[in-house]
């Protein structure tokens, strides 16, 4: 049965529906549309600069680094790690889902209110369904090219998309890191009498003279606590790292030489010389005895208040290669004809040193007090009033007293080295480590007749005077004596029943307690931003932005009847444009590429404005 109106099936009027726009409603509708497609590039627009502004927000925070400031307990680190992704990736997909559909909104707007072939308008929609469908639908082109621009915008579009989601969960994570917490920490100071068992120091000086023995071996053995002319506290075993700030000592030396005369010489039984050199005033002389070329010595048992008196048999030239005033000897030594002798005083000089947590040995002390130049001036023997007694060690004038242990006659700090080779047999005839000390530091070569060696210097001369202070009040602090030397007392009293008050019992020093802060590292976990994750984010919100842009610049035209491409969406467009199925042919195979063919034909699916009428468009995003 043949169907009225060429076969084609109507619905019955009572079916059928219609709409008719009251008087005016097409005006008012334009209007409306026109306002809505504003608000919708606007809200683009909007959405696009948010994410660009965004990345460029999170760039500038890693290069300053100021998400490091958020500091975690190293417990928390997986459980902070994973609800900063869990949240970045929430926030991320939730925003991009929003840029995705208004941008779908505003490009299907595009779609259909421009006019051009079917085919393009059917591939553009096709592409927004997915990064899957954009490509296939950009390969289709190579067979019937309808909107090649339009597809390949769309793909990138979405493969930018799929990529920000893949960037965003990367962009924060919980690093692990070692926090540098300033710790305070106690440190070792100086040497001090024990003034609870010693109180006028007797036993302390007692036991000094006990270690002083070890001299010889201070430069082969750690000496935490000693550099050069200083003295320093030394810190705890810590965890810090780099370096801490600690109060330290140096022992300043000022020389200058003496003028006097050689007033009388005289032989004792023995058959030892000895030199009387008078420097003026009352009982202002000292005694020496024969001895060799390049030596250095301290001047025999009176020493003065706070300073120290040395001859030398060898010329001691200052920075400016002035050379003290020599005393001749009337008769000469066997081997030396003249000498010079030095007073030479100590000033303390209060410093810091920077010391390495790690090995605790110093790096610098300052002020530095090492010398590089010094010039001679003369002096006059001072013999004023001593120091007032204190308990530390280093500010009162026991540096004189402590050296004066090697001028005695003590066993125990002479060395084998012959101090005259006119009597090899007696313990006055060696020097003392005290001598052998400066004379090795000096660089003088002992007993040399021939002078080949360079003179020595002033300033040379104050820094190894400078470093045997500072290593005698060494040794008196960190060096102890035998427990026999510490304990016979008590045992001998028992055995004989009485205090023979004969011995006195060594007392060590104690130290002072010090303090300093070191900065000790604690495991911690803090936020970090990845820097190539965010400029990779950076970089994709850029290309998003430029991809939409003519949309955002073109207006999208009035607003669509329908708001979609679905089926029933075809339905609807096929029952309003009649025309299409005259302009479109019948395809009796209906594949992808004969249907896209067949599509080529220039249709407009919506009204188009009059001020657009006519308009041409070949391509379109």
């Amino acid at each position: 049965m043949a169907l009225p109106d060429g076969g084609r099936p109507r619905l019955a009027s009572s079916q059928a529906s219609s709409w008719t726009s009251p008087p005016g409603g097409a005006n008012r509708r334009t209007a409306r549309s026109m306002g809505t497609g504003i608000r919708l590039r606007l809200l683009c627009l909007f959405l696009h600069l948010g994410l660009v502004l965004a990345h460029v927000g999170l760039v500038v925070v890693a290069l300053a680094g100021v998400e490091r400031t958020i500091i975690f307990d190293i417990g928390l680190q997986s459980r902070a790690s994973v609800f900063v992704t869990a949240v970045a990736t929430a926030i991320g997909t939730v925003y991009l889902s929003l840029v995705l559909y208004w941008t779908q909104r505003l490009a299907l707007r595009h779609n259909l209110h421009i006019k051009k072939t079917l085919t393009a308008t059917h591939d553009n929609a096709t592409a927004w369904s997915g990064i899957g469908s954009a490509l296939v639908t950009l390969l289709d082109q190579i067979a019937v090219t309808s909107s090649v621009l339009g597809t390949l915008s769309v793909f990138g579009y979405l493969a930018t998309i799929s990529a920000l989601h893949v960037t965003t969960p990367a962009l924060f994570s919980i690093q692990a890191f070692n926090l540098s917490t300033p710790t305070p920490i106690d440190t070792q100071g100086f040497p001090q009498i024990n003034v609870a068992v010693d109180s006028n120091g007797d036993g302390t000086s007692t036991f000094i003279a006990l270690v002083l023995p070890f001299l010889p071996w201070i430069d082969q053995v750690p000496t935490l606590g000693l550099v050069n002319g200083s003295i320093y506290e030394v810190p705890i075993v810590n965890n810090g790292k780099d370096s801490a700030t600690v109060n330290a000592i140096g022992f300043n030396i000022s020389c200058g030489y003496l003028t006097g005369v050689n007033t009388n010489v005289t032989t004792s039984a023995d058959n030892d010389t000895q030199w009387e050199i008078d420097f003026g005033g009352e009982e202002n002389s000292a005694f020496v005895y024969d001895t060799v070329p390049n030596a250095i010595i301290l001047a025999a048992d009176d020493l003065w208040n706070n300073t120290v008196i040395l001859y030398s048999t060898a010329n001691i030239l200052d920075s400016q290669g002035n050379s003290a005033s020599p005393v001749k000897l009337n008769p000469p030594m066997s081997n030396v004809t003249e000498l010079y002798f030095f007073q030479c005083f100590k000033s303390n000089v209060a410093q810091t040193s920077d010391v390495d947590c790690r090995t605790r040995e110093s790096i610098s002390v300052s002020p530095n007090i090492f010398k590089n130049s010094s010039v001679w001036n003369e002096q006059h023997v001072s013999d004023g009033p001593p120091l007032s007694f204190n308990a530390s060690l280093v500010e009162i004038d026991w540096w004189m007293d402590i050296l004066d242990n090697f001028v005695l006659d003590n066993p125990g700090l002479k060395s084998d080295i012959p101090f005259s080779p006119q009597d090899l047999s007696s313990a006055t005839t060696t020097l003392s480590l005290a001598e052998v000390f400066l004379t090795e530091r000096l660089g003088l070569k002992y007993g040399d007749l021939s002078a080949t060696v360079p003179a020595a210097s002033l300033q040379a001369l104050e820094n190894s005077l400078s470093s045997l202070v500072a290593a005698v009040y060494w040794i008196a602090g960190n060096i102890h004596a035998g427990a026999l030397d510490s304990s016979f007392e008590a045992p001998l009293e028992k055995v004989t029943g009485e205090d023979s008050g004969f011995f006195q019992t060594p007392t060590a020093p104690i130290f002072t307690a010090g303090r300093t802060t070191v900065v000790v590292p604690t495991p911690a976990a803090r936020l970090t931003i990845s820097i190539y994750a965010v400029s990779f984010g950076l970089f994709a919100s850029i290309v998003l932005f430029l991809l939409v842009a003519p949309q955002l610049l073109q207006s999208p035209g009035g607003k669509s009847p329908v708001e979609g491409t679905g089926l029933l969406h075809i339905m609807w467009f096929l029952r309003n444009h009649p025309e299409l199925e005259e302009r479109v042919p019948q395809v009796d195979c209906p594949t992808d590429h004969n249907l896209r063919a067949a599509g080529m034909v220039r249709v407009a699916l919506t009204e188009v404005d009059a001020g657009e009428k006519g308009r041409e468009y070949s391509q379109e995003f």
